[in-house]
This record gives structure tokens, sequence and C-alpha cells, in this order.
């Protein structure tokens, strides 16, 4: 099997990427690929037929189950940290406190609904977007 690759691509894999993930050369490189790839593959194929089975729909709780109704919050707060569980969010989002404002994907709480008496902020799309792939690498998914 072979594979055309940029040149800047290649150079940024074996110089960035490679020592991040503790790969050494372009094998473990290729062959790492290949193996998330085929992963990736394998999720989509589930999600598939997850989908045919349940016709697009969920799949029904067990009869001694209750779907969850709390709602989950996450903490905002003004510390940078690091890009890949702290969200950035913009300020017309309606949050106060801080000249820039982080979601922190690590800190999520359950709060009984009685306790909202107001909407402190709403997220853009795009941001909501972030803050579920954050909560996600977070809880390993």
């Amino acid at each position: 099997m072979q594979a055309r690759v940029d040149a800047g691509f290649a150079a940024e894999l074996l110089e960035r990427d490679a020592p991040a993930l503790g790969l050494e050369g372009i094998s473990a490189l290729v062959r790492e690929g290949l193996r998330l790839l085929h992963r990736r593959a394998r999720e989509i194929a589930a999600a598939t037929e997850y989908d045919r089975f349940y016709h697009g729909g969920l799949a029904p709780l067990p009869d001694a189950v209750r779907k969850a109704s709390l709602p989950h919050l996450a903490v905002i707060t003004g510390t940078e940290g690091p890009s890949g569980t702290h969200v950035p969010i913009a300020h017309d989002a309606g949050v106060t406190g801080h000249d820039v404002s982080y979601i922190n994907a690590t800190d999520l709480h359950t709060v009984a609904k009685p306790r909202l008496d107001r909407r402190r902020g709403l997220l853009h799309p795009a941001e909501m977007n972030r803050l579920e792939d954050a909560i996600r690498l977070h809880l390993g998914l």
C-alpha cells in the first residue's frame, strides 16, 4: 500500500505529531493513522447499523430506567486551561464576570431544575459543538 502526501504535511507529521504521540518514524505514523481510520470506520458502521435497526430513532429505555430530567451545568472560569477541555466563549454569550470566559468541560454538575431561576447566557452553535467535543474528550468517548 502506498500513498503520496504533501511535503509540508509529511514534515509536520514527523516533526510535531510523531513526538506528541510518542511514535518514531514514518511507518509508526502510518500504522497509527490506519488504526485510527479503521476504528473510525467501525464506529460509523456501528452507528449506521444502530440507525437502521431503530429506524433513525432512539433505542427504547428499559422499564426500570427513567430518562434523566436534571440539567447538567459546566463551570465558567476566567482562567484559560488546556484547549481540549476549556472552551473559550464569546463576550456576546451573555456571561459576565470575566473579560475572557472559558467553559471548563472537566467540571460538570447536575442541578435540580427549581434552582435554575434565570438563563445566564446562550452559546453560539459552534461554541456548543466545541463544548460537546471537549466533554467527549474528557469522558473518553
